[in-house]
């Protein structure tokens, strides 16, 4: 598996999640969920304006993401699609390749 496009993936889908105006426990609890529906351990912390995600593969290496995130508003349509895209795929589990296509249909 590819860690470090999962790891970007997940980042991708809470920093957008943000970017819609998400609550920082909705984007932590969706990146996590991402993640251990891959069998991935991580760490997150969101705020307003900074997103950061690590996580450790299997062989011990840490990888982290850092997302600044910047002026952004309210756009609740946009947080029910990455909210239901996050849910489909912990749900369904897809390939990566899959997801980040899934990802590139709603960006």
């Amino acid at each position: 598996m590819n860690y470090s496009s999962l790891l970007d993936l997940a980042t991708d889908i809470g920093y957008e999640l943000a970017m819609c105006g998400a609550e920082t426990f909705r984007i932590e609890e969706s990146i996590n969920r991402i993640l251990a529906t891959y069998g991935v351990a991580s760490e997150v912390f969101a705020i307003p304006n900074c997103l950061i995600v690590s996580i450790e593969t299997p062989d011990g290496e840490p990888i982290t993401r850092m997302r600044r995130i910047g002026y952004h508003g309210n756009d609740l349509d946009g947080v029910e699609c990455f909210n239901a895209m996050s849910r489909a795929i912990c749900n369904k589990k897809p390939s990566i390749e899959e997801a980040r296509s899934w990802f590139s249909q709603i960006h």
